[in-house]
């Protein structure tokens, strides 16, 4: 149930996208906090752009254990209105009561506690390993103790990408004297920080397992998928050119097209117009495309540490899966919700 700072019950794309949704043909799972959200039949998204692990509020304040508190203020809700009218017909838009044991939940989170304290607070490498991970982890342990408590069962958490590589980092940090780049160009020191969470995180998943048994915790790779597409990225699609520059950005500020001043969507950006063959979309977050081939190595269980293969456990089926497919266009008529 969490991503760049995300919790989700069941499945949702990475990164709020909708790759896991399609593959189950279930709808997109709807936003806790969203205005109008009524049916959580398939799950609930309690993810929130720019959070983090640790109780980190630079960007937002609904960190890590505020998102666990949702769910279980959620899970309280639902099951109180559910035994009390058994005749409602708002029952039919709650997970059922098995749900909370069965579902999968889902954790993509880190990135940001890293990234925010080195572009945000002008912390120091060294207290990021001393302080932030540590903080962090601790969330975690206590994110799980929480929702076994809850009944959850099964935990999928990604480990931080190389955010070293990612536009934004490559930009901002250009220009500090003497920075130390790997051979595909990428911040050395950023990509080190994100190894120190995701060894921190190993031994927190290693110690939960400990700690709960009969749970099935896995962790998928993020940063070694990352580091496969950047390597290889024609065997995926990629313009081998493209792997590093923002498909939607501005110029104006380094070669990359992310300009800090004027991000994707304000007057003066662009957007190309083959996003299929880029990693980056906003110099932030990956593409769609992207995200598509981690989903399907994330539920195939590729790069995973304690793996378990959704795809074929649940029968998935990706032949529908065109890189620009929406939910509408792959399954027309299954949507129950549409927004206007």
């Amino acid at each position: 149930m969490v991503g760049p700072g995300r919790m989700n019950l069941r499945l949702r794309c990475l990164s709020s996208h909708a790759c896991p949704a399609l593959a189950f043909k279930y709808p997109l799972l709807q936003p806790y906090l969203q205005a109008g959200a009524f049916d959580y039949n398939y799950g609930a998204n309690f993810a929130s752009g720019g959070t983090t692990a640790s109780n980190d509020t630079s960007r937002n304040p609904i960190y890590l254990l505020n998102q666990v508190a949702q769910f279980v203020r959620f899970k309280q809700s639902a099951t109180s209105q559910k035994n009390q009218f058994a005749c409602h017909a708002f029952k039919q838009f709650l997970p059922r009561n098995d749900s909370y044991g069965e579902g999968l939940y889902t954790f993509e989170i880190g990135g940001n506690d890293v990234l925010n304290a080195i572009l945000l607070k002008n912390q120091t490498a060294a207290q990021v390993v001393t302080q932030v991970i540590p903080d962090a982890m601790m969330n975690i342990l206590a994110t799980i103790k929480i929702l076994t408590s809850n009944g959850a069962k099964k935990f999928l958490f990604f480990n931080t990408p190389n955010a070293g590589c990612s536009t934004i980092a490559m930009t901002v940090l250009a220009s500090i004297p003497g920075l130390q780049k790997d051979d595909m160009g990428c911040i050395v020191f950023i990509n080190e920080l994100d190894q120190a969470y995701n060894k921190a995180l190993n031994d927190t998943i290693a110690s939960a397992r400990l700690l709960y048994p009969g749970r099935t915790i896995s962790i998928f790779n993020y940063y070694a998928a990352n580091l496969e597409i950047l390597t290889n990225p024609s065997l995926y699609g990629f313009n081998p050119a493209l792997t590093k520059r923002a498909c939607c950005g501005a110029p104006g500020f380094g070669t990359l097209n992310f300009n800090p001043l004027v991000t994707c969507g304000n007057p003066g950006s662009n957007k190309c117009a083959n996003p299929e063959e880029y990693v980056n979309w906003d110099g932030v977050h990956f593409t769609d495309a992207f995200y598509r081939q981690i989903a399907l190595w994330a539920l195939s269980g590729k790069f995973t540490d304690n793996p378990v293969n959704y795809t074929s456990l649940c029968k998935l089926d990706f032949r529908n899966f065109a890189k620009s497919s929406t939910y509408n266009s792959v399954y027309p008529q299954s949507c129950r919700v549409t927004f206007t």
